[in-house]
């Protein structure tokens, strides 16, 4: 027999809160709107589980009625099949190497397809995603 925890309803909220304010991060460093390290570091810093709750629920409800669609604009402009849980996983890698140099084709390969509109008719087996 399998024993499995439970997830609470209030950790399930702290992991779309975090997973959301990461994928944001990735989209706020690739539009050149994070401005420091330190910045693109915020959402790995808060401990969501730890939130008040009247915290975590107000960020949630952010994330039902801004941020969802606002990450789902970026993924959609810029990407095909890309979502916040890829873009989440670009800012642990992101993270961990504190930054982030990868030819072109791997980076497709492992986080998604770019729209052809974003390459702008560079070539891709030149190029590198920095």
């Amino acid at each position: 027999m399998i024993n499995r925890a439970k997830i609470t309803r209030r950790e399930k909220e702290a992991r779309a809160l975090k997973r959301s304010n990461k994928a944001a991060a990735v989209a706020r460093l690739m539009l050149k709107d994070i401005k420091s390290w330190e910045e693109f570091l915020e959402p790995s810093m808060i401990h969501y589980a730890n939130l008040p709750r009247c915290q975590l629920k107000s960020g949630t409800y952010d994330i039902k009625k801004r941020l969802r669609n606002e990450i789902k604009s970026f993924c959609d402009k810029n990407f095909q099949g890309v979502t916040d849980s890829k873009l989440s996983k670009l800012y642990e890698d992101i993270k961990a190497h504190r930054g982030l140099e990868i030819p072109f084709k791997d980076f497709e390969n492992k986080y998604g397809k770019v729209n052809p509109a974003v390459i702008k008719g560079n070539p891709v087996h030149l190029s590198t995603v920095v």
